[in-house]
């Protein structure tokens, strides 16, 4: 595989993970359960804190470790 061929892959890639993220959070706006932008922007930024802090932390992991206990 070539350097070119190699980065096309990773653009791909990266292109469907913000496409998933824009439809995700556009289906919470539209869910209406967020009263104002306010929510939402604090919503987000929680979100982006725990990404961060939990950087593995994967539903699969998750449901994991609770049918493990």
């Amino acid at each position: 595989m070539t350097t070119r061929q190699a980065i096309v892959n990773t653009l791909s890639v990266t292109s469907n993970h913000a496409e998933r993220d824009v439809a995700l959070i556009q289906d919470a706006v539209q869910s209406g359960h967020f009263k104002s932008e306010t929510q939402l922007q604090y919503v987000l930024q929680v979100i982006k804190k725990s990404l961060i802090k939990f950087p593995d932390a994967k539903s699969r992991h998750c449901l994991r470790k609770q049918t493990d206990s």
